[in-house]
């Protein structure tokens, strides 16, 4: 099997899928900071990744980084990286992501991200083209919500001519199958 990176911004999200997962071999779920403050301390940047945990930049700038040297430090890398909530990430953030595929750009990196869901103010969808990444390609189905929720959404939100993916049946319960 595949070693799975599978990573997002949110806290809670990361949490979620950290117990989805726990159970499946190969998968390591996280947030991104959490990955880079893993990453680093197991490259031996203890102290860098104290001092990056109380700068100003510490988020933004410093953990990135600092996942990027650690990944120059050792060999081990990821088949695959799949980053969910894919707008909430910093455009240079992905360049310390790329840097974890076993393969570098022969590597499978999955992105996803909804740019109308950007809450946090971070920029919007990954450098596609510098990361040789193909899309965007549209979603057509909501399996989160129901049709009558999309519907209500749809009226709420401005779509800026775009169409938005229809919901699911009322009646149809959704199932998660790893």
């Amino acid at each position: 099997g595949l070693d799975v990176l599978l990573v997002c911004f949110n806290g809670p999200l990361a949490g979620h899928l950290v117990d989805v997962t726990a159970d499946t071999p190969g998968i390591t779920a996280s947030t991104f900071h959490d990955l880079c403050r893993r990453r680093a301390r197991e490259a031996g940047f203890e102290a860098e990744v104290d001092a990056a945990h109380a700068a100003p930049d510490g988020y933004d700038r410093r953990f990135p980084e600092l996942l990027l040297t650690a990944a120059e430090r050792t060999a081990f890398r990821h088949d695959a990286i799949v980053v969910d909530e894919a707008q909430d990430f910093q455009a240079h953030w992905w360049i310390a992501l790329e840097a974890w595929l076993r393969t570098g750009r022969q590597g499978r990196l999955y992105a996803f991200c909804d740019e109308t869901q950007d809450v946090y103010g971070r920029g919007g969808p990954p450098p596609a083209e510098d990361l040789g990444l193909v899309g965007p390609l549209p979603l057509t189905q909501n399996c989160r919500n129901t049709n009558e929720v999309c519907a209500v959404l749809e009226a709420l939100t401005p779509s800026g001519g775009r169409s938005r993916p229809s919901g699911i049946s009322a009646e149809r319960r959704p199932r998660l199958h790893w």
